[in-house]
């Protein structure tokens, strides 16, 4: 699921109170089935798909959310690459700021 907003919002306010976890695109890896397109969801088609790193928050439910993140197709086993790394250091440095502002105007979400 994308959520898009008309103007940047600072993703750290958003989720501000939620307990979300900014976690390592190289030490977590997640199995998630999503629809292939709409046009494949009313045909009920879906592609199992590995999401790796992002920020991770459990509802009291015990569902997972995680919001951003990289993906690969099933069977794919790619390593995480050099400029992936880099833009998540990026965002553990802003993650761990109390100044800096990380502005988005979309999130890919994925419930489990």
């Amino acid at each position: 699921m994308i959520f898009t907003t008309c103007s940047k919002n600072d993703l750290k306010e958003v989720l501000k109170g939620c307990g979300g976890e900014l976690m390592h695109p190289r030490t977590t890896k997640l199995k998630f089935r999503r629809g292939n397109g709409d046009t494949y969801i009313c045909q009920n088609k879906y592609e199992n798909v590995w999401i790796r790193g992002g920020i991770y928050i459990k509802g009291s439910d015990g569902r997972l959310a995680v919001i951003g993140s990289y993906l690969n197709n099933e069977g794919v086993e790619e390593d995480v690459s050099e400029y992936e790394i880099g833009e998540y250091l990026e965002h553990l440095n802003i993650w761990n700021s109390e100044n800096e502002h990380w502005y988005k105007t979309s999130y890919h979400v994925y419930i489990t």
